[in-house]
């Protein structure tokens, strides 16, 4: 048969619109694991960045120890400049990444909260329909 409407349906529930919120959602949800994948991506970078920094704290360690035994002489300076450089760097890369990642969670949250509230229309929807179809 053809489409079945009511005064009561027409005025609540329009076709087009349930099609515009399914299409919303999956819009939604396709977004959301983009951002997923994308945090994914972001959180494995900062884990890189966190063990290059490992490293280059641990060889700094060794580097002393070595300078130090074969001059008698404690070292008490920084770094090195070329690798104060490097881990300033990667500071500000690992601020970016946690940054950004800040950025994506509240968009996710963001997400989550509209694809609920699509699920809830869905739901009403869905229930009118199910009692217009019982009435008639």
């Amino acid at each position: 048969g053809g489409v079945r409407t009511s005064s009561f349906f027409a005025s609540s529930v329009n076709v087009e619109d349930l099609q515009n919120s399914l299409g919303s959602l999956a819009e939604s949800k396709s977004l959301r694991m983009e951002e997923k994948q994308e945090l994914s991506s972001l959180n494995n970078r900062l884990v890189g960045f966190l063990g290059k920094v490992r490293q280059l704290e641990d060889q700094n360690m060794q580097l002393r120890a070595m300078l130090e035994q074969s001059s008698g002489i404690e070292v008490k300076s920084g770094l090195p400049e070329i690798w104060e450089r490097e881990m300033q760097a990667l500071r500000q890369e690992l601020e970016a990444a946690n940054h950004e990642r800040t950025r994506l969670e509240v968009r996710i949250e963001g997400y989550e909260t509209e694809i609920g509230q699509l699920n809830n229309r869905l739901d009403s929807a869905d229930q009118i329909i199910n009692d217009l179809e019982v009435e008639l």
